[in-house]
């Protein structure tokens, strides 16, 4: 969904996306559900919706299996941002798919491609449905004041995980990563905007 207007509090030419259907964050976010995987990394294990289980007798996840769903975290989440200042109108459309690819090729096997047979199943699909319905995307008239003041610092797109505890991330200078707990709650979404530097944090060593 593309936020826009000059009207109702919207300034002239301010312009946000509020993305909530990342395929390799969703990929991830499922299959570190269904197969139980106690991943390190600091992101919040409930889920906006609870994921089908899998068919058959999984078992145990493979031993390392958590620390490589890490190791893909941190690498979409780093990432993410490799075509946010991409100039699609002055460059089109082909160019944008193009160069996609080439940042998708110099990357290692996704992880969505890597775990595709806990993925290619009706039942993921409708977890994504069922899990990024529950978040309504609308901009409420509370929070569009902090919006607004954080889109002049350089706020230009918000990515949403369908998860239930409090989660923010400045991932790039133009973007914020925010659980749907987070998005949905005035007080803390207008905490998250108003702390909004549009400056990455420093990256621990790995």
């Amino acid at each position: 969904m593309i936020g826009s207007g000059s009207t109702g509090g919207w300034p002239e030419g301010m312009t946000i996306m509020i993305e909530d259907r990342d395929p390799e964050l969703l990929a991830l976010l499922f299959s570190r559900a269904v197969r139980g995987l106690r991943a390190g990394a600091a992101v919040p294990t409930g889920l906006t919706s609870d994921p089908p289980p899998l068919g058959g007798t999984p078992g145990d996840p493979p031993s390392g299996l958590s620390a490589e769903w890490d190791a893909a975290w941190a690498l979409r989440l780093e990432h993410l941002d490799d075509l946010d200042d991409f100039d699609i109108e002055g460059r089109g459309l082909d160019a944008y798919f193009a160069a996609w690819q080439a940042a998708q090729d110099a990357l290692p096997v996704p992880w969505s491609d890597r775990m595709q047979e806990w993925l290619d199943s009706s039942g993921y699909v409708d977890w994504v449905d069922s899990a990024c319905r529950r978040t309504d995307l609308d901009i409420r008239p509370g929070v569009l004041p902090a919006l607004v003041g954080a889109w002049r610092r350089g706020l230009r797109t918000v990515t949403l995980l369908p998860l239930t505890g409090p989660y923010v991330l400045a991932p790039s200078p133009q973007r914020m990563v925010v659980s749907a707990f987070t998005w949905s709650s005035d007080e803390e979404m207008v905490g998250a905007l108003r702390s909004w530097t549009g400056e990455k944090p420093p990256q621990p060593d790995r």
